[in-house]
């Protein structure tokens, strides 16, 4: 892979189920953390404000390495700002149009800003 990323992230994925106290219900386990890099960029130079509760979305795209953990559902960290994007809907994995090997993975996300406090996801 020639291919290089510019952006420090973290990935976030649910980690494994674990029973609770007394082994009666399933419980979702720690999260699975991920350090990596992507290219990651606004689609959306307008964004949404959600009424009435001044909820800001915004649309953003995502390229990150082959074989990333990159899934529906994922929550990625920007390093250098500390913004919590999450993935919306199926990432693809795309293939070189040269070598038709694996070259990167594209995803959508979304940034919604009542989820931003305490940038823990």
């Amino acid at each position: 892979m020639g291919r290089s990323f510019a952006q420090a992230v973290q990935l976030f994925n649910p980690g494994e189920p674990v029973r609770d106290a007394d082994n009666t219900t399933w419980l979702p386990g720690p999260p699975a953390v991920t350090d990596g890099v992507a290219d990651l960029w606004q689609l959306n130079t307008e964004q949404q404000v959600l009424a009435p509760d001044g909820t800001v979305v915004a649309d953003w795209a995502g390229n990150f390495p082959p074989g990333d953990p990159v899934k529906a559902g994922t929550t990625v960290r920007v390093v250098e700002t500390g913004a919590l994007l999450r993935v919306h809907g199926q990432p693809e994995t795309l293939a070189s149009l040269l070598t038709g090997e694996p070259d990167h993975i594209e995803a959508r996300l979304k940034f919604i800003s009542d989820q931003q406090q305490g940038a823990t996801p």
